[in-house]
């Protein structure tokens, strides 16, 4: 089997998810649609390129490469244990060379409804610039999607890394006037958002630049997935002719009949589910270091990029309403962490959920309660959503003192909580590619536009209704009001998470009474 055979067999499988592939090419057109205008008004206000054209052009651009990041990172990630049954009889470069096809053929996807997104929703003319700025940065992320997915192997840990990257690449990028920083000369889409700004005359200096970008990555990437192929071949072929020693217990086996329930009270089982997962997720240092590194770094770049951008935001200064100016890096530290917080949560609160379904599915089978299963989820997603708050407000508060504490703190946890159990609630309903892009889009729609006093002083009046709409006036009320005048917003954002919750419980009780059938009906395979 060659790699021309190979690459119609995997991109057969890659269609086979229609709706994967739906929400590929929809995110690009969605999120231009959503913060076209929104981003021209941010890069504003940071002294970035202000014409609307021209963000349009980069918002397209951006929403195309992350998706093909994505679908790349996760063809990757969910094929690595497939990969010894072709190799037994197809040369290892073939299959690289197959993947690689694959991954041009989404990318070639996402490049298409970028630009389709940019020509119906915006009033842009897309040149050649454009064009082929768009491609080269979709290319890229595509390349950089197929190196995570090849050294990551925890997908939670993976997505963040991508998404993380990805959202530091566009604020340090030319287009959000992030060319005053070293570190900027370093982030993948320079060369890229240097060809869409350049003119005739600069294009082919800015295109060289693109190009050894996108052969760097793809070179990296062709090999990383040629070492992938080779370990997984050697992993099948070792546990193939491994020897069982007679009379070892076969771990297949369950020590209760398959259905029966566990008379325990249900703390004590609960509680031992729970101290079951902490072990497991301490294990994974990797997965740690991402959800603490990603907020600070976010809040510390922060600090050192918007030195010299004033703002406004509203606050109560002696029972009155004010408008406060304040430089950019003051309001940052009250914000810039719980905008990056609301990702991490919700994709936090998305994985847990659809790592656990074959854990689930043992743990009914071995007795335990579907109750019990559900607490220690929901606190795992509880758990996990306080710890990126934690560091956070941890690297925040050393550039930022809110007026009030505690109340800062109850903003940053109210918020965080609710997107991980929205999070949750969303992953037995999308999966992994759809839910990772919308736990992507969702808080971005909310938390980085709707909410954002960034843009402004006043908020549209759409704002009210969305997720964070309550916690987020908390958290500015608390960080530059002196005197308490939120219970509204309080009631507001506890009542998205009681909501938060009961949609997530629905859904998970909903989801393991279907798995606990199909594991009572068929059993654990051998």
């Amino acid at each position: 089997m060659n790699a021309f055979q190979l690459s119609r067999l995997f991109a057969v499988d890659f269609l086979r998810h229609r709706l994967n592939c739906l929400l590929l090419v929809c995110f690009p057109i969605v999120f231009v649609l959503v913060s076209a205008d929104a981003l021209t008004d941010f890069a504003r206000v940071l002294g970035g390129h202000t014409g609307h054209n021209m963000m349009g052009s980069f918002s397209a651009a951006w929403a195309g490469a992350i998706s093909a990041g994505l679908g790349a990172y996760f063809s990757t990630s969910r094929t690595r244990g497939a990969d010894h049954l072709v190799d037994l009889r197809t040369a290892r470069w073939d299959i690289s060379i197959a993947r690689l096809a694959l991954f041009a053929l989404v990318g070639a996807g996402c490049w298409g409804s970028a630009l389709a997104a940019l020509r119906v929703c915006t009033d842009v003319n897309v040149t050649l610039q454009i064009a082929v700025g768009t491609g080269l940065l979709v290319g890229t992320y595509g390349c950089f999607g197929a190196i995570v997915g090849s050294l990551v192997h925890d997908e939670l840990t993976g997505s963040l890394a991508l998404v993380g990257v990805w959202m530091l690449d566009v604020f340090l990028g030319p287009a959000m006037g992030g060319g005053s920083l070293r570190l900027a000369a370093l982030v993948p889409s320079r060369p890229s958002s240097e060809v869409i700004m350049s003119g005739v005359d600069g294009f082919p200096t800015a295109l060289l630049g693109g190009i050894v970008w996108l052969s760097l990555s793809l070179i990296a990437s062709f090999v990383l997935l040629d070492r992938q192929v080779a370990h997984a071949a050697v992993a099948w072929t070792r546990a193939k002719f491994e020897v069982k020693p007679v009379g070892q217990r076969d771990p297949g086996r369950h020590p209760v009949p398959v259905g029966s329930q566990d008379s325990r009270p249900i703390g004590r089982p609960a509680a031992e589910l729970t101290r079951s997962t902490i072990r497991t997720y301490a294990r994974n240092r990797l997965l740690l270091l991402v959800l603490l590194a990603t907020p600070v770094t976010f809040v510390g770049v922060s600090f050192f990029m918007f030195t010299g951008v004033q703002v406004q935001v509203p606050a109560v200064i002696d029972n009155q309403a004010v408008l406060l100016t304040m430089a950019m890096p003051k309001l940052h530290g009250a914000y810039m962490g719980y905008m990056t917080v609301s990702f991490l949560s919700a994709v936090t609160g998305l994985f847990v959920v659809i790592r656990s379904r074959e854990a689930d599915s043992r743990l009914i089978v071995s007795g335990y309660r579907r109750r019990s299963i559900l607490i220690v989820r929901l606190l795992t997603v509880a758990a996990a959503s306080c710890i990126v708050s934690l560091a956070a407000l941890l690297v925040g508060f050393c550039g930022f003192r809110p007026e009030n504490y505690g109340l800062f703190v109850v903003a940053y946890l109210l918020g965080s909580v609710t997107w991980g159990c929205i999070g949750a609630a969303f992953a037995p309903v999308l999966g992994r590619v759809g839910g990772t892009l919308c736990m992507l889009l969702l808080p971005f729609l909310d938390v980085g536009i709707a909410q954002d006093y960034m843009l402004g002083p006043q908020l549209p009046a759409w704002s009210e209704g969305l997720p964070s709409a309550g916690s987020v006036q908390v958290l500015i009320d608390s960080a530059f009001s002196t005197s308490f005048h939120s219970a509204t917003d309080i009631a507001l954002a506890s009542g998205w998470l009681l909501g938060a919750v009961a949609a997530a419980t629905g859904v998970l009780l909903l989801s393991l009474r279907t798995i606990a059938n199909f594991s009572i009906m068929n059993g654990l395979p051998e």
